[in-house]
């Protein structure tokens, strides 16, 4: 009942920003551009292609593994929003200017996901299951990897925050970097609960994903380079027949 009540609202939410997302992403040459039109400010056709995209996935994907999907989908969202949070909160948003920061926020992402998954299998997992021992291995790594993200959390902590906290219009988040840290040790945890078999499914899916993405982006670059190197060529042919032609006139007036 909880699935059936809970899954409808994060669809939901999920769909409602997705059009003026497509239409971002189509402005920046990174989608067509059926995704931009528009009529009276809203964008049908990007909408269209969209939830019928959808409609055929949910259509062929059983729901047990739909919702896992969506759920690794939204927990990997939530913690790559807390790392976007501690970048721009010391001065890495658009361009990385702190790279310390940056290879220290990949750090913390890292250690918080071999310790949440270490934290399912070795401990709370036997917990659950008494037939199953505690795995102490996993258990020692939990720890260590969990001193590191926090370790890695307090170093960032030491730098210069870029992000103007006087602003009352800018709403700031608290206990930066160490509220996201926890936050994404937990959004883990619970990734760590999905069946394995799932989360390869989420994997397989934007492999394919990330691979028409990133062949429409080539594809679309290569297309505009061909073009700037006929324009180029265009544009020297008709230089150089205006300079015979000059020079032909010129000849004849000698």
């Amino acid at each position: 009942v909880a699935e059936l009540s809970l899954l409808p609202l994060v669809v939901l939410l999920s769909i409602l920003p997705q059009p003026e997302l497509t239409a971002a992403m189509s402005e920046d040459g990174l989608l067509p551009s059926v995704f931009r039109k528009s009529k009276r400010g809203i964008y049908r056709r990007g909408t269209t292609i969209v939830g019928a995209a959808l409609t055929i996935i949910a259509a062929g994907v059983p729901f047990s593994v739909l919702w896992d999907i969506i759920s690794v989908g939204v927990l990997l969202s939530f913690n790559l929003t807390n790392l976007s949070l501690v970048q721009i909160r010391y001065g890495n948003g658009g361009q990385i200017s702190e790279p310390q920061v940056d290879g220290l926020s990949w750090v913390m992402f890292g250690s918080t996901g071999v310790a949440g998954f270490t934290l399912y299998y070795g401990v709370m997992r036997p917990c659950f299951d008494p037939e199953l021992p505690i795995d102490w291995t996993m258990t020692a790594i939990c720890i260590i990897t969990v001193l590191c993200s926090f370790v890695a959390a307090g170093v960032i902590y030491t730098f210069e925050i870029r992000c103007d906290m006087d602003d009352p219009t800018i709403f700031k988040a608290f206990g930066v970097p160490f509220v996201p840290c926890v936050a994404m040790l937990f959004n883990f945890f619970l990734l760590a609960v999905i069946a394995p078999v799932n989360i390869l499914c989420f994997g397989a899916f934007m492999v394919v994903v990330m691979g028409v993405y990133v062949g429409y982006v080539w594809t679309k670059r290569r297309v505009a380079k061909n073009n700037s190197h006929q324009n180029v060529d265009s544009t020297g042919s008709e230089n150089f027949s205006s300079t015979d032609v000059s020079g032909s006139e010129s000849n004849s007036e000698e």
